[in-house]
């Protein structure tokens, strides 16, 4: 984005799973403290809200002052197709494991990083 880059590889109507890293350390630290007994298997860690790549885009490239991007439509480079549009909720972990995300969103997160 900051490059100018005017075409992305993918479709802009998919969702992205998106989380700060400071989360996922915060995540790993409530993991680790759990009760021994907890059991669960995996725990997705995401931010709270599922958004579209096209939302993000417009979002970072207003931000950065340059032109929101289009979607070729077409996999990134090295892929042979385009990622499925999934929604990964956090649902478990909060429950079970009592974390949370401190950036719930892309827009905190970003932000955080941007200096915005």
């Amino acid at each position: 984005m900051r490059a100018g880059e005017t075409c992305l590889p993918g479709r802009g109507d998919f969702h992205l799973n998106l989380v700060h890293r400071d989360d996922i350390v915060k995540a790993i630290g409530c993991a680790i403290g759990a009760e021994p007994d907890i059991t669960g298997g995996i725990f997705n860690i995401t931010d709270d809200t599922p958004s579209l790549k096209q939302e993000v885009v417009s979002w970072l490239a207003e931000k950065l002052g340059k032109p929101t991007p289009t979607f070729s439509g077409e996999p990134a480079s090295g892929r042979r197709r385009i990622v499925p549009d999934r929604i990964v909720l956090n649902r478990k972990a909060k429950a079970i494991l009592g974390w949370s995300p401190a950036f719930p969103s892309f827009r905190e997160g970003y932000a955080a990083i941007l200096g915005a």
